[in-house]
């Protein structure tokens, strides 16, 4: 998932990170927590040794096991989150003879004492491998230690939807202690100190740290502590520290009422990340609320012809596109001519074969909710030019596509994200309606909004509107085209004013005749899997959202109908970070808390340098005046592009940003320069580093391409396995255009993408934010690839000279 606020790639994201936590389990008769080899090794050395040595042996063996029998801490440090317990689970919530269980019976099991037949929840005494039936399964106490912050309840075998698992831990203390534990947990939770029922809150929500606050007197000696977590659908886990000052300051930050954005507030977020940053070109931002609408922008349309963009600067809207199709069938099955469980088949023609699965249809349902099946693109999707991948495919080849294309699963039971879904949509919508998508989509959405600049083709005075498309801050590229049959996935154009309108429609601030279809939308479709999902909104409660991309624009719009708010950006760069950045603008809450502490300018100006953590991650401090700066860079030569965040003091070691919930503290030393910085983002997760420099890096720089260069770099590349090549291919080729020498790389399989030259040897892609080095052999020819981004790394090798036709 794509972050929406200033945060380090490297921290936890709320639940657990990709290393996952080390669940270790047992039975009071296990083997050593060394595991299965280790248990095999040492039974071989202790068939060789005498009885006493073996005894001997086998004591220091069992001791790890002896003290992992009872999570237990030896006193507790501020902000240190207990990461090792006593896990009871699965237990299921009892289930009627068909379907699932409702809310009542989740609360009803919620409040059941399981723990009954060992004492109940007041005065249970659990152990590693201590057994207990259930529902008619026989669970025991397993020792769960996570590397992360974050427990995750998910990791075994044992079934976590509809789920109630108990966690366990014992504190010993030597003396009394007064303070509060912050507990998040998805989804419901209870607390019990030394017997007693402390707190409850039953929530359908994800794993945010410091959620509850909850305030403890801990006894000196031994504190028993235990945990009842109940799951719905999805995720789940918790996560329990005891907060230290800067959280529970952190939490009152939070929690204070803050100002609503000024337009000056959000001007001045445009021109840091262009200006600042050198993260974009042009961006337009709309605010629609119950007083109205109000448009700032910054930038430029083209970076040559200096034009301002505006609210009437004509923008790519790309997969946008789909939410106004969802509109489409919405507005269809409103008016009776289309039902969403109807089989695509009955609206396309005789001689096309609509796939299966199994016997099941794909409906209109599964193709509006991205669960058909169908994959992201057609595997005939066979573009003459790689920068415009979709201008020239056919309703031939679409109809021969479908009836030779083998669904690798039931329609229904996993959403998928796919672009020939939507587009067949948008065409049997169209075929219905006896009329092509445009001029329905005018009719139908557009006229009844006074959409009047929202079109798949451009007129010449639109076209002068138009802002020009770039890859990156300085790379422009191409305008994207849409062929007839797949316009509906991806070929609108819009502007800031005419999505504003539609927003106000939706939230009922400028009711219209499609207000009462645009208010159904956000609604959930339930789907034969249980899955739910809506005709076009992609739900992120409480609010919904859309968003969509060309290689070189970008466009969001969100909506918190409970608020009746609304937010439009665009953008003409291609850069995803900048976006996900303003779409907090939703919030329309200022950055800046409402007390903020005066700090001796030259106090800030000891802060400014780079940092980096033990991994090697890195972070830089600038001052712009009396601003103080952040901005993540990540790993040496893998710089990332994402915006800065300013920081406001709460006093001369504390600095916050109220929007984003992140906070700053500097430790200095004795002449008052910062040694380190400590950081916490909005899922608290924490990040330190050292200052390793005073002076600030100079941000990555895109060299120019040498044709002969990126001749050397034209083949196919796999990674291999021993002697096996494996995986997909590969592959590079050089393109030209009217804009020069390109290096282009693809997945087989998949659509092209260009990578920029950062070194002679070095490329980067803003596509999927990753990184290539090509590496040669001592005679100088390029034998292997290392690929990075994400925490990951690959090295693949050459096998061809080629590339892939």
């Amino acid at each position: 998932m794509k972050s929406a606020e200033f945060r380090p790639k490297a921290m936890s994201h709320g639940v657990i990170s990709v290393a996952g936590p080390a669940a270790v389990s047992g039975d009071e008769t296990s083997p050593p927590l060394g595991g299965a080899d280790a248990a095999r090794s040492a039974h071989a050395d202790l068939a060789q040794m005498s009885c006493l040595p073996i005894l001997f042996t086998l004591l220091l063996l069992t001791l790890p096991m002896l003290g992992a029998e009872r999570a237990t801490y030896e006193g507790l440090q501020p902000d240190e989150f207990l990461k090792t317990w006593l896990v009871l689970k699965s237990i299921p919530v009892p289930r009627p003879r068909s379907g699932e269980p409702d809310e009542l019976a989740q609360k009803q099991a919620f409040v059941e004492d399981w723990l009954a037949t060992q004492g109940g929840e007041a005065k249970v005494q659990p152990r590693v491998g201590l057994r207990q039936r259930l529902a008619g399964e026989s669970l025991k106490w397993q020792l769960l230690e996570s590397k992360n912050d974050v427990i995750d309840l998910r990791a075994g075998s044992e079934p976590g939807e509809f789920a109630i698992a108990y966690a366990w831990a014992e504190i010993n203390l030597a003396e009394p202690l007064e303070g509060s534990l912050g507990v998040g947990s998805d989804d419901a939770v209870r607390v019990w100190l030394n017997g007693k029922l402390i707190h409850e809150n039953w929530a359908n929500r994800r794993v945010r740290v410091d959620d509850d606050v909850v305030p403890v007197h801990l006894e000196r000696g031994t504190n028993q502590l235990l945990l009842k977590i109940q799951n719905g659908r999805g995720l789940w886990g918790f996560a329990c520290r005891l907060m230290g000052d800067e959280a529970r300051m952190r939490k009152r930050l939070a929690a204070a009422p803050t100002a609503e954005l000024t337009d000056g507030e959000i001007k001045t977020v445009l021109r840091d990340a262009i200006e600042g940053d050198k993260l974009g070109v042009g961006l337009v931002v709309g605010m629609i609320d119950a007083q109205g609408s109000r448009l700032v922008s910054y930038g430029k349309r083209d970076d040559l012809a200096g034009q301002p963009v505006d609210g009437n600067t004509v923008f790519e809207l790309g997969t946008l596109t789909k939410l106004f199709t969802g509109l489409l069938l919405a507005d269809m099955v409103e008016r009776g001519q289309m039902k969403l469980d109807d089989p695509v088949q009955q609206y396309l023609p005789p001689s096309v074969r609509m796939p299966t699965h199994r016997g099941k249809a794909i409906t209109l349902l599964h193709l509006a909710t991205d669960t058909s099946g169908l994959p992201q693109d057609p595997e005939n999707l066979t573009p003459r030019s790689w920068r415009n991948p979709y201008a020239d495919y056919t309703v031939e080849k679409l109809y021969a596509f479908l009836s030779h294309h083998k669904l690798p699963r039931d329609p229904g039971a996993e959403k998928e994200e796919s672009n020939v879904g939507k587009a067949l949509l948008a065409h049997v919508i169209a075929l219905r309606a006896g009329t092509n998508y445009e001029t329905l989509l005018r009719d139908r959405i557009c006229r009844p909004l006074g959409m009047n600049d929202t079109c798949l083709t451009l007129t010449p005075e639109l076209k002068a509107r138009q802002a020009t498309s770039y890859a990156l801050a300085d790379k422009p590229v191409p305008n994207c085209d849409f062929s007839a049959v797949l316009v509906g996935a991806g070929g609108l154009h819009s502007t800031a004013n005419d999505l504003s309108k539609f927003l106000s429609a939706a939230l009922g601030v400028t009711p219209c005749s499609l207000t009462p279809t645009l208010k159904k939308l956000p609604e959930s479709h339930r789907l034969e899997s249980g899955l739910e999902a809506t005709l076009g909104w992609d739900e992120s409660s409480p609010t919904v959202q859309a968003e969509g991309e060309t290689f070189g624009c970008r466009a969001f719009m969100g909506l918190d109908p409970d608020r009746r708010r609304g937010l439009v950006v665009l953008a003409n760069c291609y850069n995803e970070s900048v976006v996900e950045n303003l779409k907090l603008l939703l919030k329309n809450q200022s950055a800046k808390p409402s007390q903020t502490a005066s700090v001796d300018v030259k106090v800030v100006a000891d802060y400014v340098g780079q940092y980096r953590s033990p991994e090697g991650q890195a972070l830089t401090v600038r001052r712009e005046g009396d601003r103080l700066m952040l901005q993540w860079l990540g790993r040496p030569g893998q710089e990332v592009r994402v915006p800065s965040v300013e920081v406001f003091p709460e006093s001369a070691f504390f600095f916050y940003n109220q929007l984003h919930n992140v906070s700053a503290t500097f430790r200095p030393d004795g002449q008052g320069k910062a040694e380190r910085i400590r950081l916490i983002d909005r899922e608290g997760a924490v990040w330190e580093g050292s200052r390793v420099s005073e002076q600030l890096p100079q941000p990555p720089m895109i060299v120019k391409n040498d044709p002969a260069l990126l001749d050397r770099y034209i083949g196919q590349y796999r990674f291999t396995w021993g002697l096996f090549h494996v995986g997909p291919v590969v592959s590079f080729n050089r393109e030209q255009d009217e804009l020069g020498d390109h290096l282009v790389g693809q997945v087989a399989g998949y659509g092209g993408a260009e990578l920029f030259p950062e070194s002679a040897t070095t490329f980067f892609t803003p596509l999927v934010d990753c990184w290539v080095t090509f590496g040669k052999n001592q005679a100088g020819k390029v034998t292997h690839l290392v690929g990075s981004g994400h925490g990951v790394e690959l090295r693949l090798v050459k096998t061809s000279d080629s590339p892939l036709k």
